[in-house]
């Protein structure tokens, strides 16, 4: 019987180990190690040698790189946020090693400063997570990645606000929910609306 995948197609085994680490089985969502593991092998296919805790030793494609992102955000999903937060902090590293000006005009430095201070705020590292969410702005604006910026701009007005920068968190969840409504990101609105009437007792009616 011939396979619908080639031995030595290597590109669409990825795509098939990360697409059903995305979307489970038939019956069932896989769990922590089980997405983890589709990850990781998907990478080995074209990295044999690939080791999470050492990023930096090798050379990526931008598919490979989305990959580790989606290890990192497996790593939060399940709450240990920690762990995703090196993850993106050797990313980080990684990019600006790496022809840093390519990746970020393309957007991928991008996600992984968004998802990064993300992390970090959820970790309770506050002003480390303001300073990346702050840079990913500062991104976002430069090459005009505007679809990432509302995240961004609300992770940088969590942070602020925990540091106790009122008056800096309210402005960035003003900017956020605006600039939500003004590209229709109706999710984010949600999440902006709701952190910003729970923090702040800002009320968006508009």
């Amino acid at each position: 019987m011939k396979t619908v995948v080639d031995d030595d197609d290597r590109l669409t085994q990825q795509f098939i180990l990360r697409s059903k680490a995305v979307l489970g089985a038939i019956d069932k969502r896989y769990g922590f190690k089980e997405q983890i593991q589709l990850l990781t092998d998907a990478i080995h296919l074209t990295i044999p040698e690939f080791d999470l805790n050492e990023i930096d030793n090798w050379l990526y494609s931008f598919d490979e790189l989305k990959k580790i992102i989606q290890i990192a955000n497996v790593y939060s999903n399940f709450e240990k946020n920690e762990q995703a937060a090196d993850i993106f902090y050797q990313l980080l590293k990684y990019t600006r090693r790496h022809y840093q000006e390519i990746i970020t005009s393309g957007g991928l430095s991008i996600l992984i400063l968004y998802n990064y201070a993300r992390v970090l705020d959820l970790s309770g590292r506050y002003s480390e997570g303001a300073e990346i969410a702050k840079e990913g702005c500062d991104s976002c604006i430069k090459y005009g990645h505007y679809q990432t910026l509302p995240g961004c701009l609300e992770v940088y007005a969590e942070c602020c606000y925990h540091l106790g920068k009122i008056d800096e968190s309210a402005e960035a969840y003003c900017q956020a929910y605006y600039l939500c409504k003004l590209i229709g990101r109706k999710e984010d609105i949600e999440i902006t609306k709701a952190e910003a009437k729970k923090y702040l007792n800002i009320d968006f009616k508009y």
